[in-house]
């Protein structure tokens, strides 16, 4: 994948969105509880991501969740797993809000692939705008097994890679179940993590 592939995944509306919708007043579905994210992943890095957790927009600290949005068909899952202490890994994927399996391949033309990921590995601050390492993709495929108004469950594989794409990184495994909110939830006063990983993609276009 090339930087300049990279640098358009970077500028998707789906992973703007949350940015983009916060002037919205709506809070999203009153049955809002606990989300699930986990996959494996290998390569550059390796080691098991494991989000858990109810979203708290009332919560600025809070460093550990999974939610889900949809705006104009598209999903936008997020993720946040606080590792340890000083430490906290974001997981961002965006695909079509339609129940069905989405697949890219390293020969889809990018034009024509609608999944796109965001990996960062260690956020060592809340407020931080840097991780230790960040990778993004669209080659993967991911299967929604449910959704409904207010949840969506699913499984999916995704191939990462560095902005020059010399290091790469495969989640495997992946799995979620996650409450979906509006997207004005998604504030950037009201989540820290996601915004700064959101102001990091935003910054790239």
């Amino acid at each position: 994948m090339t930087t300049p592939t990279l640098k358009r995944l970077l500028g998707t509306a789906a992973l703007a969105l949350a940015l983009g919708a916060c002037d919205n007043d709506s809070t999203g579905s009153k049955e809002n509880q606990g989300g699930d994210l986990s996959f494996t992943y290998s390569g550059a890095r390796s080691g098991q991501f494991a989000a858990s957790g109810e979203f708290d927009r009332n919560d600025p600290d809070q460093n550990e969740f999974g939610v889900a949005v949809i705006e104009n068909r598209e999903l936008l899952l997020l993720a946040a797993d606080h590792v340890q202490a000083n430490r906290t890994d974001v997981f961002i994927m965006s695909a079509p809000a339609a129940q069905g399996t989405t697949t890219c391949t390293p020969t889809t033309q990018f034009a024509d692939c609608t999944l796109r990921g965001y990996f960062a590995v260690g956020f060592t601050d809340p407020n931080d705008q840097e991780p230790d390492a960040q990778y993004l993709g669209y080659v993967g495929s991911i299967q929604l097994t449910e959704l409904r108004d207010n949840r969506v469950r699913g499984t999916f594989s995704l191939l990462l890679e560095d902005e020059n794409g010399d290091n790469t990184v495969q989640a495997r495994s992946g799995s979620f179940d996650l409450p979906i909110v509006a997207a004005s939830a998604i504030s950037p006063n009201r989540s820290p993590v996601t915004a700064a990983t959101l102001n990091r993609v935003l910054s790239r276009r």
